[in-house]
Order: C-alpha cells, then structure tokens, then sequence
C-alpha cells in the first residue's frame, strides 16, 4: 500500500471551538500547532499555491498566526502552543496569568454535547477531490459511525443547512455511505477497519487478504479531465522520443483508459474522453502491427491507410486481429487475412 505524503493530525479543542473561523482555517492553523514548519499543505488542504497564501494572510489578519522565518506560530488568546510531533496542544499561557489577564478556555457552549479533538487521518488528508470540510466531516464519522448531527454542529461550528448539503455531497459521491450503525467512510483503495480507538484505513488487498469484507464499491473521484489530460502529456512526451514505439503508446493509452473506467464518475466529459483514448488505442494498435508484420517495402503504404481510416474501421481491424488469435489461426493466415482487412476495406 503507498504510504500517505502528509501525517495525521489532531485539531485540539481550543481550535476547533474558534469562533468565527472556517474549517480550512482550522486546519491549517492545528497543522502549524503540530510543526510550525509544516509541509504539504496544499494537498491536505486541495488548494492551489495562491490559495494557499491567501488563507495564511487572512490569518494572520486576524492575528491568529503569525510567520518568522519558515516558522508558523499559532495564536490562541490567553492560551500558548506545544508542538507535538504529531499534534499540537494548549496550555494557560503563563505570561497572560501574570499580567492578571483572563484565561478563558474557548470551548463550545453545549448543553448535551462533549467536544473533544478531532483527529484527521492521514489518509483522509492525503487524498484529492475532498474539500477541507468534507474531509474533517469524515473524519467525525471515522471517530464514531454513529455521530450525532448535533454533535458534529458543535465539534465542526457549522449550521445545519451547512451540514445537510456537505452530507448530502459526501454521499452521492460514496464516500459517506448509510449504515445500520450509522455511517460508513469508503475511500477510493481503501477500506475503514474498526478497533477500540475508533478505526483505521488499509488497502483493498490487505483486507481481503485478512479476511474484512469490502462490500461497498469504491468511490470514484478523480474527474476524467484530469487523467485525459495527463494522458495528452505523456502521449505528447513519449512521441517526442525517437526510440518510442506505437506499442508503447498503446499499453499507455489502455492504462489510462482503465483509470479513467475505475476512478471517473459518470459525466458527458467520461464519454468523450473514453472515446477519444479509445479511438487512439485501435490506432496505435493497428500502426503496431504494421510494423510488426508487414513488409519493409509496404510499410509506408500501410501506416498511410492506418492514419487515414475511419474509427470504426480500426476498431473492425483490431477485433479481427484479435479474434484471429484467439481462434489460434497460423500466423502466415492471419497475416493475409489482416493485410487484405486494410488493403481492402480501408480503400473503399
């Protein structure tokens, strides 16, 4: 299982009963608690650079941070911070005692509710297409399936109208699925197995190896835009090298095609770029075989009828390449059989 890029980390109390404060805020500020010079941010947070720095000023305006240097000091009032290596704590600030200023510990007033830290996983932070609040809502539920609503508008300080619309999104995207206990959390390549602290993530292998069941599919998150268009890099990048073959291209082009099948949700924009990654995966397919196959004489010839074909006339040749294998017909009447496919079909 690929080890996580970011650690866990635990968001105390006094941060989480901040008023006023957003739930990146929040974030970010029991990150810096944990180790003021704190990296990876971006990610555990799916902002960009600049949004980045912008989060970072609007705190610091409120003069909850401040930064010397690579360090990020955070700022409670009449409280001070203890790094942790894996999390951060608040203790009564000493200087405050003796100027004789109050120490008030800013804790949520609740009448039913008990807030207690909130730990993130780093599994949760470590992965993509997860907004800051839709993460640290996980989270609760991570902690405990069976979580009230009220105790998640306490522990997060959001409203209900809030709550209801970041459950209802974390569902349709089946990360938060309904159960008799409660909810579950499935995240795309992992499964939550309980213990006593509450649960933990491991691979798909690794619990079907130990015998957990995974019985809900795996979320998909990952927009097909994004893999086309790393797809479009690589493609662009190997084609750029002299040496690069077309059956290169087309074992890449199938690898992320199935990424697209297994981490894309539905869209119009899944469509087009299966269809387009498919199209060049019969193309490179049938430029392979011309140059496996076909006479040195011919081979410009043949490469020319490839490009020009149609899409359904490379998907016809490739599924009667292949099936000709399949059948185990000898290689020499598979050959004449192919070389007519293209010599004939494709000149009508």
């Amino acid at each position: 299982m690929k080890s996580s890029s970011v650690r866990p980390i635990t968001i105390p109390v006094e941060i989480l009963a901040l008023k006023n404060a957003k739930l990146p805020e929040k974030l970010l500020l029991a990150m810096y608690a944990a180790d003021p010079k704190a990296a990876r941010l971006r990610r555990a947070l799916n902002m960009t650079g600049a949004g980045l720095r912008k989060l970072e000023d609007r705190l610091i305006q409120k003069k909850r941070l401040t930064v010397d240097g690579a360090r990020h000091m955070v700022h409670i009032p009449g409280l001070a911070c203890i790094g942790q290596p894996d999390d951060g704590h608040f203790i009564s600030d000493p200087c405050a005692t003796k100027n004789e200023k109050k120490v008030a510990r800013r804790v949520p007033k609740t009448t039913h509710t008990t807030i207690t830290p909130l730990l993130v996983p780093a599994e949760l932070l470590d992965i993509k297409h997860l907004l800051t609040s839709e993460k640290l809502v996980l989270a609760c539920y991570v902690s405990n399936p069976s979580i009230t609503n009220e105790c998640l508008l306490a522990t997060l300080g959001l409203s209900l109208s809030g709550l209801k619309k970041l459950k209802q999104g974390l569902r349709q995207k089946n990360v938060l699925v309904p159960s008799d206990n409660g909810h579950v959390v499935r995240l795309p390549g992992l499964v939550l197995v309980r213990d006593s602290e509450g649960g933990h993530f491991i691979s798909e292998s690794d619990a079907a190896q130990s015998g957990h069941k995974v019985a809900l599919p795996a979320p998909k998150l990952t927009p097909a835009a994004e893999i086309y268009a790393e797809w479009l890099r690589y493609i662009k990048y190997l084609r750029g090298m002299r040496d690069t073959q077309f059956g290169e291209l087309q074992s890449y082009t199938s690898k992320m095609i199935r990424r697209v099948e297994n981490e894309s949700p539905d869209s119009p924009e899944r469509e087009v770029a299966l269809t387009r990654m498919k199209q060049k995966e019969n193309l490179y397919f049938a430029l392979q075989f011309v140059y496996e196959n076909i006479p040195r004489k011919h081979e410009a010839n043949y490469m020319k009828l490839v490009v020009n074909g149609t899409p359904e006339q490379l998907a016809a040749f490739r599924e009667r390449v292949e099936g000709m294998t399949l059948a185990g017909m000898p290689e020499p009447k598979q050959l004449g059989l192919v070389t007519e496919a293209i010599g004939g079909v494709w000149r009508k």
